[in-house]
């Protein structure tokens, strides 16, 4: 279904799935993620969500041979590993750490994008500073 609307649009359409941060817990949670990737049923894996411990080097052996691309998502706001609002250093290590497995790109999900000061400032309810730096 997607190819034919990709054809009507002229241009790509591409599906994400979103799955847990690791094979096992695809496994558990009834994600057959090798026969998607064999059968290219997906463009995109996201890859978790609450924890910075993502085995993308076991997803990159899973998708070997195939066009789907690879992206661990960190949820800025429901971190479970004892880090939060960590600074962008820490990020930037983690990102790299990811980067360095074989991720194509990152996703981020409940990021803090302004510190309260400019929330207020444009009229949207002021957050937690996350990882903004003062």
């Amino acid at each position: 279904m997607l190819l034919e609307v990709e054809k009507a649009r002229g241009r790509s359409f591409l599906l994400a799935a979103k799955v847990p941060r690791n094979l096992e817990g695809c496994r558990v949670d009834g994600f057959d993620v090798e026969t998607w990737a064999r059968q290219n049923l997906v463009d995109i894996f996201t890859l978790g969500s609450r924890s910075m411990d993502v085995d993308v080097a076991a997803f990159r052996r899973v998708t070997a041979g195939r066009h789907v691309k690879l992206q661990p998502c960190f949820d800025d706001h429901h971190t479970t590993d004892g880090y939060r609002f960590p600074p962008i250093e820490f990020l930037r290590g983690v990102f790299g750490n990811w980067w360095q497995q074989g991720a194509d790109s990152v996703v981020t999900f409940n990021w803090s994008n302004a510190p309260p000061v400019v929330a207020t400032k444009i009229g949207a309810r002021p957050g937690p500073l996350s990882h903004q730096q003062a």
